[in-house]
């Protein structure tokens, strides 16, 4: 049977997210039904909101998450009941050229679903009064239960707090895999000032993503003559099957110190206020803390 669930919601650009019940479907044969631990508010939520990243609306907002399995398809062969899982906003499908080629953070086999907010058969768990609710990333992290693919799941350690293992979702996996001078906001003119500020010899990481249409001037004579590499990071060009689990135990050895980051907690209740001390530079990581 369906279940009710408290999930912010956004219903058009520019306008503060509600908080509200919806219904949520049992998972299909490939899904995993997740009772949310804690989920981080990140800068590319902001860019829904604002309307710089396109989305169908409306859409369960939150990409960076983690819960416990309660209940898995007749499928599912992932994960099981009980297990701690991080949610990843870049499935793979292990078998494409990219897959197979050890650059699983590339597979484009899903992207079509992600975007679209869906779940892979292309429908949605999420519903209201008015019909489907769209589920960011194939996710939608800020709300209490999720129903999200198998592909988008990540056993941890069960003794990783939720509020670290969260962040491993996005925040950690995006800047642990980029290094020297890096960008992480997705914004044009940071952009070209990384480009200005990285010395000779360096490397220049554009982590944060713009608009889709966006487009930087280049200086190209300054940029061979000073031989600067200018490159992209999706998702820290991470393996989440792998490098969530590695950095989940680095966390626990003493050696990422995940904890630092997080200064400011919030109930779900409270997303918008957590979305506006963001936006006003607040330090450190904000999360949603849920009481399942």
């Amino acid at each position: 049977m369906s279940e009710n669930t408290e999930a912010a919601v956004l219903y058009e650009t520019n306008s503060d997210l509600v908080v509200e019940s919806l219904n949520l479907a049992v998972p299909g044969p490939t899904e995993v039904f997740v009772q949310m631990g804690a989920a981080g508010i990140c800068h590319s939520d902001v860019h829904v909101i604002s309307g710089q990243a396109k989305q169908i609306m409306p859409c369960v907002l939150g990409h960076e998450g983690a819960g416990r399995v309660t209940s898995v398809g007749e499928e599912v062969s992932r994960v099981i009941v009980g297990d701690h899982v991080v949610l990843s906003w870049l499935p793979y499908c292990k078998s494409c050229y990219h897959c197979v080629r050890g650059k699983t953070h590339l597979c484009k086999t899903f992207q079509t679903q992600v975007g679209n907010g869906t779940l892979m058969d292309g429908t949605c768990r999420f519903n209201n009064s008015s019909g489907p609710v769209r589920q960011l990333g194939s996710l939608g992290c800020w709300s209490e239960s999720v129903v999200v693919p198998e592909e988008c799941c990540v056993s941890v350690d069960k003794s990783i707090p939720f509020e670290i293992a969260a962040l491993l979702g996005c925040a950690v996996t995006t800047g642990v895999g980029a290094d020297h001078v890096f960008e992480a906001v997705g914004k044009r003119a940071l952009q070209s000032a990384a480009i200005d500020y990285c010395c000779s010899g360096g490397t220049v990481t554009f982590v944060g993503l713009d608009s889709e249409d966006a487009t930087i001037n280049l200086k190209t004579t300054a940029i061979t003559r000073a031989e600067k590499t200018i490159s992209g990071s999706i998702y820290g060009s991470a393996c989440t099957d792998k490098d969530f689990l590695l950095y989940g135990e680095k966390f626990l050895d003493g050696d990422l110190p995940i904890n630092l980051m997080v200064n400011r907690r919030y109930k779900l209740n409270e997303i918008n206020i957590a979305i506006n001390d963001m936006l006003e530079g607040k330090p450190g990581r904000g999360v949603i803390v849920f009481d399942n």
